[in-house]
């Protein structure tokens, strides 16, 4: 690839408020083409998922966090998320903005997800995915993600 497209693709995504760590950052990772960075990293999203409200979220948290939207999202408890459940009628998750809901909750990120491609997401796979993400936002490595890891995407607007 030149060096003037991989500008431009850069240039691209840190306007979309992802930074990639690297020039081939695989597609879990770098969430380039979908709204799911942009709505997860707000304050009122950070607020929600540090359960202790000391100001950062570790890992636990997250876990904690993304296990009980997968729950949420798996309306008949089977252990499994159908596109039908997981997009099909999408409904905003109580404990999380409409934002976040909206961009989780969509045929693109399903696919992102289902690593196995079989059609349906388990939470191994689900938490999986998550903790890709939380690895990506944790940038000191520690196993927790501070205010200023998880906000720092210029040009998202805070009114959500």
């Amino acid at each position: 690839m030149n060096i003037f497209l991989r500008s431009v693709m850069v240039s691209t995504l840190m306007a979309c408020g992802i930074t990639l760590t690297t020039a081939y950052a695989d597609d879990k990772a770098s969430l380039a083409s979908s709204d799911y960075a942009k709505w997860l990293r707000t304050p009122e999203m950070m607020h929600t998922i540090d359960a202790n409200k000391d100001g950062k979220i570790t890992k636990q948290e997250w876990v904690a966090y993304q296990t009980r939207v997968f729950k949420a999202l798996d309306k008949n408890g089977d252990g499994f998320l159908t596109p039908e459940e997981f997009y099909g009628d999408p409904q905003p998750i109580e404990f999380a903005t409409g934002g976040y809901s909206r961009s989780l909750e969509t045929k693109q990120m399903f696919g992102r997800i289902d690593a196995n491609g079989d059609g349906k997401v388990s939470l191994e796979e689900y938490i999986n995915f998550q903790n890709e993400v939380f690895d990506m936002m944790d940038t000191g490595k520690k196993q927790e993600v501070t205010a200023g890891e998880w906000i720092k995407a210029p040009g998202v607007p805070s009114d959500r």
